[in-house]
């Protein structure tokens, strides 16, 4: 379906500011529906950008207003490219971004600064005003604080779409620590254009995110791109024996000095199960230990994006939404 009218409510006089707000609304939408979205691209990001896999699909359905739209894209493939340009093109509205990882934001931050979008984090006492980016953590997505601010926006007909980032969280019950991710579909009631990201979404799990997004099958508008990475390949040691911890912990010791020596340049993670062994595991290598209860945990993963630090050991609070290029090997300690 297409984000446009007023839902089959009925109609109230507007007030003179409303009729103006929804005028220029009405405009805004107009000028993205005959935007030529390769031409903005070139301006925003330089003569020699080109989409690379589905995105131009999905750009022409977001601002041709089309809603629910889902991209399932691979981590790397510019998703957040899907809400940028169009707030890019249009500055008038207000793009709202649900993130989970605070280093994610502040990485959006800093691209839509270069980008020349304005942008804001949600801060519930000082609600942002006149930003055409607006990033919000899923707590307080689903606050009363943020519902209030959103049907603000709505009534000023500021509000262009709800994008979720990462909204495979949604369907996964392993993360305790967020289960406001499993509460978005709450936001559906704000009546506008939903855009949800992800890298991972199984085809077989679509149904269960509809459902829990309430969507309507027949109304979602889904892009999927390859995920499959052909450049990696897999590989499982099997450790056993009666010393069988140490025994683990030389293999993993061995292993990442090995990489260590034949990508003088990449980077390594280890992922472990619990905190403890993640403690323990960083405590033998003598590198930060990264959990989602960890003191300074976005100066440790601001050290290993730059290089500083070439190992992290880290539970699976790590990998939302983390785009680093240059790692070369992921070790899960025990099944992942």
């Amino acid at each position: 379906s297409a984000v446009d009218g007023d839902g089959g409510r009925t109609k109230r006089k507007r007030a003179p500011f409303e009729s103006e707000a929804e005028e220029g609304r009405i405009e805004r939408w107009q000028r993205l529906r005959k935007m030529n979205a390769a031409v903005q691209l070139k301006r925003m990001m330089g003569k020699e950008a080109v989409f690379r896999g589905v995105q131009e699909e999905a750009i022409t359905a977001i601002t041709a207003g089309e809603s629910p739209v889902v991209a399932v894209m691979p981590t790397g493939a510019g998703k957040s490219l899907l809400f940028m340009l169009p707030a890019w093109a249009e500055q008038g509205g207000t793009t709202v971004v649900v993130v989970p990882l605070i280093a994610l934001r502040g990485d959006m931050k800093q691209r839509c600064k270069r980008l020349g979008i304005s942008c804001a984090e949600w801060e519930g006492r000082r609600p942002p005003d006149a930003a055409a980016v607006v990033l919000v953590t899923p707590e307080s997505a689903v606050s009363e604080d943020f519902m209030t601010f959103l049907n603000r926006l709505k009534a000023t007909r500021q509000l262009d779409r709800i994008v979720i980032d990462e909204c495979h969280i949604v369907l996964n019950r392993r993360y305790t620590f967020r289960k406001q991710m499993q509460q978005l579909g709450k936001l559906v009631a704000a009546e506008t254009q939903m855009v949800l990201l992800t890298a991972t979404l199984p085809p077989d799990e679509e149904e269960e995110l509809y459902r829990r997004m309430h969507f309507k099958r027949d109304q979602v508008k889904m892009f999927r791109a390859r995920t499959a990475r052909v450049n990696v390949a897999y590989r499982v040691v099997k450790v056993g024996g009666t010393g069988r911890r140490r025994e683990k912990e030389k293999v993993v010791l061995d292993l990442i000095k090995r990489k260590l020596g034949r990508y003088e340049t990449g980077k390594v993670v280890v992922y472990c199960n619990t905190v403890g062994k993640v403690k323990e595991i960083a405590g033998a290598l003598g590198c930060n230990a990264y959990h989602h209860h960890a003191v300074g945990k976005d100066s440790m993963l601001k050290e290993f994006m730059e290089g500083k630090q070439r190992v992290i050991v880290a539970t699976s609070a790590l990998g939302m939404g983390v785009d680093i290029p240059d790692i070369r090997c992921i070790i899960h300690v025990d099944r992942p």
